[in-house]
């Protein structure tokens, strides 16, 4: 009983993210949750979890992890016809399991072996056939890399990235993201989301001829960790008429309300940390068009 009414109250979305989150770590912290299944339903498709895992339990609690970008994943599939999306840094399946119901196609990439078997168990459950999962990471090179396993509940903190941490480490396969392509006939894609912990710099660079080719609109996460990097300006990877905004995903009202949307914020020459929105010129007009966003003025 409990938990179902602090999942009630998880999905009171009106109400600022802080104060429910502080509410449900208080009845339930996701820090120490002990491992139990669940079900629940996830956007057309059956998501099971298990609450020892981060991103699962917040899809209990919240109806999804990440709901405004999940927001924004559909008014931009929307826009397209028969979109082929790439999920690099796919983790469990969350975002995949969400695209799957709106893309004609889903390419997803998730290298590490103990998360990647939850998604295709998700895909499994959900007889989902237009999903094809590849159990490496893409990167500007064809080698085997230092990964560094994700600690404690929360599976998306692996990274390739020196950290400094002291967590156990495993070598996996990076291979290049436009080889990729090209060897498994993919001829077009739509929309890339890349979260990699810091390795989003040696993602992009590896897929720069599908960007040139395909011009497809991007969503990655910008770390202190990505700019750190020597020769880390993401910018200048994409090819001309590229615009790009800031993803600002509360918007609070009154201190205690928000706004159960989001915002797109431009932002040209200072990157803040956060989540990157990268649209290609001729997208413009179809946007604007959708009549999906929810302020046509970001896009100016």
């Amino acid at each position: 009983m409990l938990k179902r009414g602090m999942r009630a109250l998880g999905h009171l979305a009106f109400l600022r993210f802080g104060v429910r989150d502080r509410i449900l770590r208080w009845a339930h912290n996701p820090d120490t949750a002990k491992s139990v299944e669940f079900s629940v339903p996830f956007f057309g498709s059956v998501y099971r979890g298990n609450f020892d895992t981060f991103i699962d339990w917040s899809v209990y609690y919240y109806g999804a992890y990440a709901r405004e970008e999940l927001r924004l994943m559909a008014d931009l599939l929307a826009s397209m016809h028969e979109p082929v999306v790439m999920d690099i840094g796919a983790n469990v399946g969350h975002h995949t399991l969400f695209a799957a119901r709106k893309a004609k196609q889903v390419l997803a990439f998730e290298p590490f072996s103990e998360v990647a078997k939850k998604l295709r168990q998700k895909l499994r459950e959900n007889s989902i056939a237009n999903v094809t999962l590849f159990e490496f990471a893409l990167g500007e090179k064809n080698e085997n890399g230092v990964y560094k396993k994700p600690k404690g509940h929360n599976t998306g903190t692996g990274s390739f990235i020196s950290s400094g941490n002291d967590n156990e480490t495993i070598d996996l396969e990076i291979r290049v993201g436009d080889e990729v392509l090209e060897q498994n006939g993919t001829q077009d894609v739509h929309f890339i989301k890349i979260d990699t912990e810091g390795f989003e710099t040696h993602v992009l660079k590896g897929l720069a001829k599908t960007l040139s080719r395909c011009r497809p609109i991007v969503f990655f996460e910008v770390s202190q960790v990505a700019r750190g990097q020597p020769d880390n300006s993401l910018k200048t990877i994409f090819p001309q008429d590229y615009t790009f905004y800031l993803f600002v995903p509360n918007i609070i009202v009154l201190k205690l309300f928000r706004k159960t949307s989001y915002q797109l914020a431009a932002t040209e020459d200072h990157w803040p940390d956060g989540n990157i929105l990268a649209v290609p010129i001729e997208a413009m007009a179809r946007l604007k068009n959708c009549g999906k966003f929810p302020s046509f003025t970001d896009f100016q």
